[in-house]
C-alpha cells in the first residue's frame, strides 16, 4: 500500500522488484509478517530498507497516510482514501484456517464468510 501521490500509486499490481531500494514501513524485527517479507526479498536479491518499524496494522496505515514510506500488509487491513491498495504479484500465498469444537455450524459459516 502507498500513499496516492507514490510512484506506485498508479498501478494495478506490483512485483516485490517495483520495492528495489524503498525504505518500507514495516512490522519490528522477528514478527512474522515481516521475516516472510524479509525472506522473499532476499530470495529475490531485492534491497530495501526499514524507514521506519511500527507494531500494528493501524500504525503501519498511518505512517504511510503521513508519507513515510509505502507498506506491504495482508488483505484484511482497512485502510483509508488516502492510500491506494495495490497487490504485490510475486508474495506467497496467506492461508486462514477455522478450527472448530462442538456443533457450532452457524457461527463457522458467519466466520468464513467475513474472511471470504
Amino acid at each position: 500500500m502507498t500513499r496516492a501521490d507514490h510512484r506506485l500509486a498508479g498501478r494495478r499490481s506490483v512485483r516485490l522488484q517495483d520495492l528495489r531500494d524503498e525504505a518500507l514501513v514495516v512490522p519490528p524485527e522477528g514478527r512474522p509478517h515481516r521475516q516472510q517479507l524479509e525472506r522473499s526479498m532476499l530470495d529475490q536479491g531485492i534491497r530495501w530498507s526499514a524507514a521506519v518499524e511500527a507494531e500494528g496494522w493501524e500504525l503501519l496505515v498511518h505512517f504511510v497516510r503521513l508519507g513515510v514510506g509505502p507498506a506491504v500488509v495482508n488483505g484484511s487491513v482497512r485502510v483509508t482514501s488516502a492510500v491506494r491498495r495495490i497487490p504485490v504479484r510475486d508474495l506467497p500465498p496467506v492461508r486462514y484456517y477455522v478450527v472448530t469444537c462442538g456443533d457450532r455450524a452457524d457461527r463457522v459459516s458467519e466466520l468464513k464468510g467475513m474472511l471470504l
